[in-house]
């Protein structure tokens, strides 16, 4: 793990680090600075009290929901200090710079139940954390858009159970934590339920909130809630690097037919994307497909999705 994070540490080039010679890092998160109103007020927010009990959240984009903090003893499992200092700067001057005009907001992954839980028990653990934490930081210093991570901690007494193999020998493992940033968490799937619920405005006002994004990257398993809007790699789960080049590669162990290999990533997403049927029955962007320009942007988007895997 020490490791891990020197190898981390040590991509910050000499000019960067010259650059946050000349900033004024905080020593707190009282220090930071955040939006009088946050962006996400003017969408439906669910303020159901019952925050905790996984259901179906109708007519809302958004639920409040508190943070549950692990129990026992915490260390601070790795910290990637180009994130902390580059985009939070230990704040987030980075996000409320006039010069830059970015905006990150962090995310807890493994901080307690929410409505979204389905049949988990909102927690991470410690390994898929690690993975998580080292993959999405080496993606960014590959030049891969991705969301970022910032800090890990660890529990030594929160224990959580896992079937690791899913051969129904379950294990306990220690429970952790991730601090990730990204520049917004809206997903494909954001749209696409509000459109399977027939809940047209709340759609309609998510749409309009985020009309200039795009959509669209590889990953191992694309699925709607697995595809951002912005285009940058999300949600970690069973990702792969390929050590020599094999174009059946399959990083996903569930993935037994090879849906989602390495062959298949450009055909993946595009492939629903220009299925009309799918857009008039279920796709949020369904108006698009009647535009003239439709067929000429989704050969476009094969294209390029093609030439980044061949870059590979």
């Amino acid at each position: 793990m020490k490791r891990a994070f020197c190898v981390l540490a040590a991509l910050r080039t000499e000019q960067k680090q010259s650059l946050l010679g000349n900033m004024v890092l905080k020593s707190n998160f009282k220090e930071w600075k955040f939006r009088s109103t946050p962006n996400y007020a003017a969408l439906p927010i669910d303020e159901n009290p019952e925050y905790n009990v996984p259901t179906a959240v109708k007519d809302a984009v958004f639920s409040k929901v508190p943070t549950e903090p692990l129990a026992g003893t915490l260390h601070l499992v790795c910290a990637s200090d180009d994130a902390l200092t580059d985009l939070l700067d230990l704040h987030p001057s980075v996000a409320e710079s006039e010069d830059k005009g970015e905006s990150w907001q962090p995310q807890l992954k493994g901080s307690g139940e929410t409505p979204y839980s389905r049949f988990g028990d909102g927690r991470a653990v410690l390994r898929s954390s690690v993975r998580e934490m080292v993959a999405s930081e080496a993606c960014h210093h590959l030049g891969i858009p991705t969301t970022r991570a910032a800090a890990l901690v660890v529990s030594d007494d929160h224990k959580v159970w896992r079937d690791k193999t899913y051969s129904g020998r379950a294990k306990q493992e220690r429970a952790a934590i991730v601090m990730r940033l990204a520049n917004a968490w809206y997903r494909i799937g954001s749209l696409e339920i509000l459109l399977k619920r027939r809940e047209p405005h709340t759609l309609k006002l998510l749409t309009d909130f985020i009309i200039k994004v795009s959509l669209g990257f590889t990953h191992g398993v694309l699925n709607t809630d697995n595809i951002s809007l912005l285009g940058v790699t999300i949600d970690y789960g069973p990702y792969g690097f390929i050590d020599h080049y094999y174009h059946h590669y399959v990083p996903n162990t569930s993935d037994d037919m090879g849906r989602y290999a390495f062959n298949k990533q450009p055909e993946v997403e595009p492939q629903h994307l220009s299925d009309k049927t799918v857009l008039e029955t279920k796709w949020s962007l369904s108006k698009l497909s009647g535009v003239p320009a439709w067929d000429k942007w989704v050969e476009s988007y094969q294209d390029r999705l093609k030439k980044e895997n061949g870059n590979i």
